[in-house]
């Protein structure tokens, strides 16, 4: 220790200063006069380039050894080697609707991914095994692989839950539930008894395949038993791919959760099915009333109400699909309706006018009672090919023919019995015309110089037959009755 005595000024104190300080002092002074003199103007630019130089050798290091201080966070475990290797897991844990004409469907998903940091030990505080941190202050503390939805739909997405679990042993544990609306492909072929495969596709947003790559984790793919509980949809299958793609310069490793879904039968069978089979039987009671005049109304109310009927119920159920590519198995099945349907309309015409128009009620009346057996047979076998899928398309071909083959042979036997009564043949087009004609001229307004004719006509004859009356009883030498009473 060094003592300094301050003189007269203070003859009962002195200063003790360590002998440190004064030897720091001494250098510091050393380092300002070297550095001022001409011969020593380098003395303190060498000093800072080894101080530089030892800065860069100590960041050198750590890329050799791949190793990075806790608050490197930017820097992945694996920097300069091989990629970092995240394991995934999907759980689906709600399915909530899906849309093809917007081609989205809505879930709830859990993800887990899982890697391994060494550098989190330091993280840790000293006598736990493991921390559990929050989104937001992981970030800030760990390296994070950055992995998000990438099939979703714009502003889809919605982070419910994350939570981040690191260990002593360097095991990073990610665990975010997300509720998600997803953009998927959907295909409207076997609508609606169609089974529809959904994805869930997820990727790095930060890194390319060459520096984090996605794998599937031990029971990668897992659903909750009521996941799809009153959604009408059923699960068949489902797992968790990694794959890589490639797109022009980007190259991403993608984990992918694909689940075949099968449509539920019970809507078609319970609403759609029994209504479409009450407006075929409607239409089918046209066979069962008579030819009278005050039944040709109804007749034609039951045909045609019933054929509106059923376009109703066609757009209710493509409602469902309108605009989506393709012809639906369904769209099949109500066309082979929309025939039979409109079978019934044209058979209620055609028998309207053999028994009114051609006056053959003899011969209407026993092509009605053939179709009261033809109707439901036809009705029967075609709907029966329109729901194997592979002969759907020939039902309504099957429709269509059994109709023209109804109209063509009532035509034949039509034209038969005209000849044997020994009436002229039948000329649907002649009568056509002829009725058309007689019922615009029925409709043309009479000029008013004969209609005032005729008034007077009218007004005249009445008169002259009262007269008459009058003078008839006093010309016969008659008295009136009134006169004789």
């Amino acid at each position: 220790m060094m003592i300094i005595d301050c003189g007269q000024n203070c003859p009962q104190q002195s200063w003790r200063l360590p002998r440190t300080f004064v030897v720091c002092t001494i250098l510091l002074v050393l380092d300002g006069t070297l550095a001022a003199r001409p011969e020593f103007e380098g003395w303190s630019s060498l000093n800072h380039d080894h101080q530089r130089h030892q800065h860069k050798s100590r960041l050198s290091e750590l890329r050799d050894n791949h190793q990075a201080g806790p608050d490197d966070i930017d820097v992945r475990p694996n920097n300069g080697k091989d990629p970092d290797k995240i394991k995934v897991k999907m759980t689906l844990k709600r399915f909530y609707y899906l849309n093809m004409i917007e081609s989205v469907f809505m879930a709830d998903v859990v993800f887990q991914f899982r890697w391994k940091d060494e550098r989190v030990k330091s993280v840790i505080p000293s006598g736990l095994e493991s921390l559990t941190l929050s989104q937001e202050h992981a970030q800030t503390k760990l390296w994070m692989p950055e992995v998000a939805v990438t099939n979703r739909d714009i502003g889809g997405v919605e982070v419910l839950s994350t939570s981040v679990t690191i260990k002593s042993d360097g095991d990073v544990t990610k665990i975010q539930r997300v509720l998600g609306r997803l953009k998927n492909k959907f295909t409207s072929t076997e609508y609606p008894f169609d089974t529809q495969t959904l994805e869930v596709i997820c990727a790095s947003s930060r890194y390319m395949a060459n520096e984090v790559l996605l794998e599937a984790d031990d029971k990668a793919s897992e659903v909750e038993e009521d996941a799809f509980e009153g959604r009408g949809f059923s699960v068949d299958s489902h797992k968790v791919e990694a794959y890589v793609e490639k797109t022009g310069p980007l190259e991403k490793s993608r984990g992918k959760m694909v689940l075949n879904v099968r449509r539920g039968r019970r809507t078609w069978y319970s609403s759609i099915m029994p209504s479409t089979i009450a407006i075929l039987i409607v239409s089918y009671l046209v066979f069962w009333l008579p030819f009278q005049p005050p039944f040709a109304m109804p007749r034609m109310a039951l045909s045609t109400i019933s054929f509106l009927a059923m376009s109703g119920t066609a757009n209710a159920y493509l409602a469902g699909v309108r605009g989506v590519p393709g012809l639906s198995w369904g769209e099949v099945i109500f066309q082979n309706w929309y025939y039979l349907n409109f079978g019934t309309v044209c058979l209620n015409i055609m028998l309207e006018y053999i028994c009114h128009v051609v006056k053959l009620p003899e011969l209407g009346t026993a092509i009605q009672s053939e179709m009261k057996v033809i109707f439901p047979v036809v009705c029967i076998i075609s709907h029966s090919v329109s729901i194997v899928y592979s002969t759907r398309f020939l039902a309504p071909v099957l429709s269509n023919l059994a109709l023209m083959i109804v109209i063509v042979k009532s035509y034949k036997r039509c034209q038969k019995a005209l000849a044997e009564s020994g009436q002229p043949e039948l000329e649907p087009v002649s009568h056509a015309v002829s009725f058309l004609a007689a019922s615009s001229s029925a409709n043309q307004p009479e000029s008013s110089a004969s209609a005032d004719a005729d008034l007077k006509d009218d007004q005249s004859k009445p008169s002259t037959t009262n007269d008459t009356q009058a003078q008839t009883p006093i010309a016969a030498g008659k008295a009136p009755e009134s006169d004789l009473k």
